[in-house]
């Protein structure tokens, strides 16, 4: 199961469509809510969550090869911007699902 959450929003991937996604981010802005993003990767291939705007929490270290690529493919995706953007976040969660569906187990 791999999840999403948005500050107090938390779903599915497969339910995260780009518009859900941007909308809930731009709704938090104008409220002038942290943008908490975290995702929860729980499947045979991989177990570990990833975090941005979440305050002290740091992400844990990979302790496999898809792991590493899925925490390298944050880090460029998503951690690299100023600012959280929804369609990389979008972008990083497609390929993510990619890694973790079609990697032999």
């Amino acid at each position: 199961m791999i999840k999403i959450t948005i500050a107090d929003q938390t779903k599915p991937i497969q339910e995260a469509s780009p518009e859900w996604i941007r909308s809930t981010i731009n709704k938090n802005r104008v409220m002038g809510k942290q943008n908490c993003v975290k995702i929860d990767i729980d499947s045979e291939n991989a177990n570990l969550q990833l975090t941005t705007n979440c305050g002290e929490t740091a992400n844990a270290k990979p302790s496999n090869d898809i792991e590493s690529r899925l925490t390298f493919l944050w880090d460029d995706l998503v951690l690299s911007k100023d600012d959280l953007d929804p369609a990389a976040l979008y972008d990083f969660l497609k390929r993510m699902d990619q890694w973790i569906s079609f990697v032999p187990k």
